[in-house]
């Protein structure tokens, strides 16, 4: 008997900040294996408002973990707004 297959994205367990915020758009990093899976998590993250980047493969999920906990950090230690997000800038 084949065993089911499961599609494992990673996103974000808890969406920081409020959004529709001028100027930029709060980003969510989505990272995982599947292509397809990933591409519909990212068409979410984007109508819920995110700027959602494709972060590579789930293997990188680990280097998101430390952002969540820097925002964590900073909004129950740090007085920092539960609204804070972080956001992507570019240079002109």
């Amino acid at each position: 008997m084949p065993s089911p297959v499961a599609c494992v994205t990673r996103g974000a367990k808890r969406a920081p900040g409020r959004l529709g915020y001028a100027p930029l758009p709060a980003v969510m990093y989505v990272a995982g294996d599947d292509a397809d899976a990933k591409r519909v998590v990212l068409g979410l993250v984007s109508e819920l408002g995110f700027q959602a980047i494709d972060a590579g493969k789930l293997a990188i999920a680990r280097l998101l973990e430390p952002m969540a906990m820097l925002w964590i950090h900073m909004t129950m230690n740090r007085d920092q707004d539960l609204a804070t997000a972080y956001a992507l800038t570019h240079r002109p």
